[in-house]
């Protein structure tokens, strides 16, 4: 008996964006760190694009790192904007091959300013190209199909020790 079955078996999985983040309640003035990871689902590349939404009265974006996925994160593709809580930035194969991406797309660090509970949430608009999208090689349509679930951060009052643990860090980043 001959069979025609392939010796492997590929499987096709969606291309994705999530978000990672503290899971606990922050103390006022902590930064903290947002982590946005990346899969292709297997699928090669020419980039991806995310937009961030926060409330800006709850919340600051102090910094974005740039991830690995991509060797190119242009300067003129990164913007942080505070007064409307909108964070923006992308990465890029530039002149490289289209390529398949797996890993930590970036990193955004956030100050709570004040007490309270919000979100932080990708957007994604079906058929936009001004929110978060995997850009597929030479056509086709977005390759992000699902809206990635929100982070929810919990901001409370800081202890008296953390106030004066967060006084010496600032000191400290001056020096």
């Amino acid at each position: 008996m001959v069979s025609f079955l392939p010796h492997f078996l590929i499987l096709a999985t969606t291309a994705s964006l999530s978000l990672a983040g503290p899971r606990q309640a922050l103390p006022i003035s902590q930064p903290f760190k947002i982590t946005i990871n990346l899969s292709t689902g297997g699928r090669t590349t020419l980039g991806t694009d995310t937009v961030l939404s926060y409330d800006p009265r709850l919340l600051s974006a102090l910094k974005i790192v740039p991830g690995k996925t991509y060797p190119n994160y242009p300067p003129n593709l990164i913007d942080i904007d505070n007064v409307h809580g909108k964070l923006r930035f992308s990465g890029t194969v530039g002149f490289s091959p289209p390529k398949t991406a797996e890993g930590v797309f970036g990193e955004v660090f956030f100050l709570a300013k004040k007490e309270g509970q919000t979100q932080i949430n990708l957007e994604v608009k079906p058929k936009e190209t001004t929110d978060s999208n995997i850009v597929p090689d030479f056509g086709g349509i977005d390759l992000l199909t699902e809206k990635p679930k929100e982070i929810t951060i919990t901001a409370r009052e800081a202890s008296l020790g953390e106030k004066i643990l967060n006084f010496i860090k600032q000191i400290y980043l001056w020096l």
